[in-house]
Parts: C-alpha cells; sequence; structure tokens
C-alpha cells in the first residue's frame, strides 16, 4: 500500500509494550537484541544536562538506559562508524529522525567512498517528528517559556496539543504546542517528512494513547519481528483504528503544509 505521507507500508499497528519500564519502540529493539537479530542498535541516550550523545547499545540493559525523548537531534555518524568499522558488528539498528533515516537510507543506497560497510545497517528504525532544537535553542526556550533549566527536567513529550516538560521534583508544565513550535530548528520547517517514511518500521505517540504508540510497518521481516516479540513476551500489537491513522494523516499534513512555505 502507498500514502503520501506514509510511504510505501504493510500495515499500520498500535504497539504496547510488556516489559516494565520499557516503551514500544524500546520492547521491540530489547527483543532484536536479545534473540540475536542485530548486535546492536545505534540510538540516542540523553547524558548530564539533558545533553544527548549517539551511543551503540549492544544488549537491552544498555539499551534500558537511553530510555526517553530527547528534543535535540546530533549526529549519528560518529557512532554508525564505531558500530561498523571498529566493532565490526554486522546487524546493526539505527534509530532516527526522518531526515536521519533518509540520510541513511541514501548512504546505504549510494555508498560512495565508505565502501560496503553500510549493507551491515539491517534495519532503519523511524520515530514520528514535528521538528527538533538545537542544544542552545531547547535550553533557551525552556528558560524562556517555562521558566525552568535543563538540569531540572527529566523528560519533555508532546500530548495532544500541549508540549509537556516533567520535572524531577515531580511537578509538571506544559504549553500549547503552538508557543513552541517558532523556537525549532529553522531546517525542521523545510522538512515534510512526519512519518519517517524511508524507516523500515516508524513509531510515534500520534495516534495512540495510554501507554502504546502507533507503528507503521514497511518491510515484511520487521512485520515478523513483531509477531516473534510478541510470542516471546515483549510487547503485543493490533491494528490501529481509523481515528489513530486520520490524526497521524493530520499531522503529516500540517507539517507537510508547513514545509510548503519554506520552500
Amino acid at each position: 500500500m502507498y500514502s503520501e505521507y506514509f510511504g510505501e507500508y504493510i500495515k499500520i499497528l498500535k504497539v504496547r509494550s510488556l516489559k516494565k519500564g520499557l516503551g514500544a519502540t524500546t520492547s521491540y529493539l530489547a527483543y532484536c537484541l536479545d534473540a540475536g537479530v542485530i548486535e546492536g542498535a545505534i540510538v540516542v541516550k540523553a547524558t548530564e544536562h539533558c545533553k544527548p550523545e549517539a551511543v551503540v547499545a549492544r544488549n537491552s540493559e544498555e539499551l534500558r538506559a537511553t530510555i526517553g525523548t530527547k528534543w535535540v537531534t546530533i549526529p549519528l555518524i560518529d557512532a554508525i562508524i564505531d558500530a561498523l568499522r571498529i566493532e565490526r558488528m554486522d546487524k546493526v539498528a539505527i534509530i532516527g529522525t526522518p531526515c536521519q533515516c533518509q540520510a541513511i537510507r541514501d548512504i546505504k543506497e549510494y555508498p560512495m567512498q565508505l565502501g560496503d560497510i553500510f549493507e551491515r545497517i539491517t534495519m532503519i528504525v523511524g520515530l514520528f517528528c514535528m521538528g527538533s532544537f538545537t542544544q542552545d535553542g531547547f535550553k533557551t526556550m525552556l528558560e524562556r517559556k517555562f521558566g525552568i533549566t535543563l538540569p531540572e527536567i527529566v523528560k519533555a513529550d508532546i500530548k495532544a496539543d500541549k508540549f509537556v516538560v516533567y520535572l524531577r521534583n515531580g511537578k509538571i508544565k506544559e504549553l500549547p504546542i503552538d508557543e513552541v513550535k517558532g523556537d525549532i530548528k529553522f531546517a525542521c520547517l523545510s522538512c515534510d517528512d512526519f512519518t519517517a517514511k524511508s524507516a523500515d518500521i516508524s513509531f510515534g505517540n500520534a495516534g495512540s494513547s495510554n501507554g502504546w504508540r502507533s507503528a507503521i510497518v514497511r518491510d515484511e521481516s520487521v512485520l515478523n519481528l513483531l509477531s516473534a516479540a510478541a510470542d516471546a513476551g515483549y510487547l503485543e500489537y493490533r491494528p490501529l483504528e481509523q481515528d489513530g491513522i486520520t490524526e497521524i494523516e493530520k499531522m503529516a499534513r500540517d507539517k507537510a503544509a508547513r514545509a510548503a512555505q519554506f520552500k
């Protein structure tokens, strides 16, 4: 099947983790690591003061240490080279935003001077994305619009039409999403891909609630892995309801319309 907003896809599902403390995306990747389907997953980990860095998770415990949404996009190439050229991993998954997934797909198809090492990227996992911040931009936005500093927050998330910040003291602060859209990176404004159409599978909050995550599956082998992960007790999944699909389409359409203004 094909959709302007989803790309080529097989199924649209909602997925829920059955592993305590893990989200749907992490549970799926944890199964892939534990089952030996991949040797490593290149993910982004939040470090001190929420400054993220790309790392290679070699097992589900290392993956667990990277849980949480990071609102700052960072380069993945150094971590990819570490995994593929230095550690000589043969089966690696990459997790990234739509622009990162597209870049990896392009490199796999047109490797240029990098030889065949990118053939060992066996899975591209995408994340729904309306845009991200620079590190300084995120810090400034928190201080100016929420009156808090980076060390005070545990995580940030989008809930419906709100940008929500969870603090270490247990408090929660939120603003309408429209009030923070102007702070995202300028390059994000010209991006028209919300669902990471070049990924083998994409996950996101849009369209699902109550612990579920939406998933757009574009590869038959990934669908088989989801089934195996469900059989192994890592997660469960069901078809996503039409209301959920419509919500994802609306957000994808909104992002495409925004991008059209900056092209």
